[in-house]
């Protein structure tokens, strides 16, 4: 017996000599080589190595971002003004709306991310202006001058991040109205790069990699300073989006197979809003009939969103969402969920509280308190009415709907009660 496991841990050590160690966590995002042959790949941040998807058919596309919403990979095509959807299955680029040349502005060095709120900004790091994009039409109106030259954007939550691009090296915060850069803090551990881009991963870790020389890493948003990771071989990537798999889409209009409370007046949702303090709170009692089953897997591989769509001239738009991704924030027992989170992200949530139950006995709650939590705008328009979904991914979804006039509907109040 003792030879035996001898044996086996000779061969152990024997295999992780030849593999090179105990494998390390892999960390993918989406690039295109913009200065080199124009194809997207899938870079593996924590390596460097490089996974081809194919080519996009244009020539200088400089940034990459997901939509939180639809999750269409987008793009932008510096060599012709173009905004554009790339299937990232096959790497090939669709300009959308009236075609090339759509942005309507000349961009260079350049930048590209959606905010939690579907919001698209680019910036251009040629004329140091930022702008606003329809993604529908890719029509690109100037919202005001940064200040200094940045080629990458990321989104937390609607907080707008820049990389300083063209010698600048830093990170900066970008006021989304009027344009401003502010600066957070030099990056320091990176070389000094003419460009690159930046983007959130799901577990929230800003990474970057940049052009040249050919760096990833990995940045601290409360200071600036980067950690380098690894270098790319080919070093020619400006651009980076990460796929988000851990929250389920808010469509842009709500769900109509949702399980709605069995009877009127048992569902409430609230929001507050008092200087940085925001809240909100969402009950959904008495509910139709759901299982466990039915609430899927939180603990390993169900992410849930909440989505709040407010009623404009009687057509849902979609002002909210919020996400409670799969992992150790969630427990399960005796067929029921929990899920809390301390300190969430802007658009996250604070508890959860998921129980099965025949119809008129399921319940559902869910809540969130922070300083600096993604908020509707308000007071809601509420025309006719406000509407709540929370999301299983790939699951079913439940709602509630609170007609107008609401109990209350302030800047700083609403409060709604179940049809």
């Amino acid at each position: 017996m003792m030879l035996r496991v001898q044996a086996l841990a000779i061969l152990t050590v024997l295999f992780l000599f030849l593999a090179g160690g105990p494998a390390e966590a892999q960390v993918f995002a989406y690039s295109v080589s913009s200065e080199g042959d124009d194809k997207l790949y899938r870079l593996d941040l924590s390596t460097g190595q490089e996974n081809l998807v194919g080519p996009v058919g244009f020539a200088d596309v400089e940034g990459l971002t997901f939509h939180p919403l639809t999750g269409v990979l987008h793009g932008v095509d510096a060599a012709t003004g173009t905004l554009l959807n790339i299937d990232r299955l096959t790497g090939a680029g669709t300009a959308v709306g009236a075609g090339a040349g759509n942005l309507g502005v000349t961009v260079a060095g350049l930048g590209l991310a959606f905010d939690q709120m579907g919001n698209l900004w680019m910036s251009a790091g040629s004329s140091q202006t930022l702008y606003a994009v329809d993604p529908l039409s890719g029509a690109a109106s100037a919202v005001g001058p940064m200040g200094q030259s940045v080629t990458g954007l990321a989104a937390f939550g609607t907080t707008l991040y820049g990389l300083g691009g063209d010698g600048a090296n830093n990170l900066v915060m970008i006021n989304t109205s009027t344009g401003a850069a502010a600066p957070v803090g030099a990056l320091v551990n990176l070389t000094t790069m003419s460009g690159g881009g930046i983007a959130f991963a799901p577990d929230d870790t800003l990474w970057t990699v940049t052009d040249p020389p050919g760096e990833t890493g990995t940045i601290d948003k409360a200071t600036g300073v980067a950690t380098l990771v690894e270098k790319v071989p080919s070093g020619r990537f400006e651009s980076l989006a990460f796929a988000q798999p851990t929250s389920a889409v808010c469509g842009a209009a709500p769900r109509n197979d949702c399980r709605s409370p069995v009877a009127a007046g048992r569902a409430a949702f609230e929001l507050s809003v008092k200087g940085s303090k925001h809240g909100w709170r969402w009950r959904w009692s008495n509910g139709a009939a759901t299982t466990t089953d039915e609430f899927g897997h939180p603990e390993t591989g169900t992410p849930y969103s909440l989505c709040v769509y407010d009623h404009v001239s009687d057509t849902p738009v979609l002002v909210m969402s919020a996400f409670a991704p799969p992992g150790g924030n969630w427990a399960g027992k005796k067929g029921r969920f929990d899920y809390k989170d301390k300190t969430p992200a802007a658009g996250g949530i604070t508890r959860v509280s998921l129980r099965p139950g025949v119809g008129g006995r399921a319940d559902i709650r869910a809540e969130a308190r922070g300083n600096g939590l993604s908020m509707p705008p308000m007071p809601l328009s509420e025309d006719s009415q406000v509407t709540v979904q929370l999301l299983a991914l790939q699951g079913p979804c439940w709602e509630a709907s609170y007609a107008s006039p609401a109990k209350a509907n302030s800047a700083s109040r609403y409060s709604g009660r179940g049809e």
